[in-house]
This record gives structure tokens, sequence and C-alpha cells, in this order.
């Protein structure tokens, strides 16, 4: 029996590049290979959250105790970490946030600038 929604390819074979207007250039949203932290995701996040110290909280934290924040960054061919920006509230924040390299995402076998975007919360105590 044949099923019409398994076409036997990964789901991910075809890669999606995108102009980003935050970034002003075109990079992938969708890989054959997304880039990889060392460690995983769960090493990525804490990563991030472990070091947003280094964002101004006066600025991003006029209303109350927890402000939401989303950091966006490329990961480009040679997995260097490249152009982190940190927006809160439609908001760019200028920061010093460094993040170490990945394993850079592949399309098709080959090395490509990728774009990852982490939710985070920050809450001061």
């Amino acid at each position: 029996m044949l099923f019409p929604f398994f076409s036997g390819k990964n789901k991910y074979e075809d890669c999606v590049k995108k102009y980003d207007e935050l970034f002003e250039r075109e990079v992938y949203t969708i890989t054959s290979m997304p880039p990889e932290f060392e460690g995983g995701t769960s090493s990525m996040v804490h990563y991030i959250t472990k070091h947003t110290h280094l964002i101004n909280y006066k600025k991003i934290n006029k209303q109350g105790v927890c402000s939401k924040l989303r950091i966006s960054f490329v990961v480009e061919e040679n997995g260097e970490v490249n152009a982190v920006r940190v927006i809160a509230c439609a908001d760019t924040l200028e920061n010093t946030l460094k993040i170490p390299n990945f394993k850079p995402a592949q399309c098709n076998g080959e090395n490509v600038a990728y774009k990852i975007s982490v939710p985070i919360i920050i809450c001061l105590r």
C-alpha cells in the first residue's frame, strides 16, 4: 500500500533562502542540515541566557520586571556567528553578546548562511 503523503524524500531536502530585512541580505531558513551548536539546542539556549547579562537591561525593562527578547543571528558558511541582533519591543538594541561558532548549515552538501532566532524572557530580581 502506498501513502500519498510519503514521498521518500527528507522533508527538508528543499532549501529555503529568503531576503531578511533585519540583516539586509539573503539567508537560509530551511536547509537539508541545519547548523549545530556543540551540545545541541538546549546548550545553545543555556549559553545565550547565561550571557545575556551583557545586554543593557535598563533600556529593555522600562515597564516591569520581566521583558521578552528575541535574539537573532546568522551562522555563516564557515560556522562563525555574525550579525547578532537583540530585539525588544520592536527596538534593536546594541549588545556585546558573543556566541561561539556552530557546525554550519548545509544545503545539498554545501555550507550556507542560516538565520536563527531565539525567543527569551529576562526577569530582573
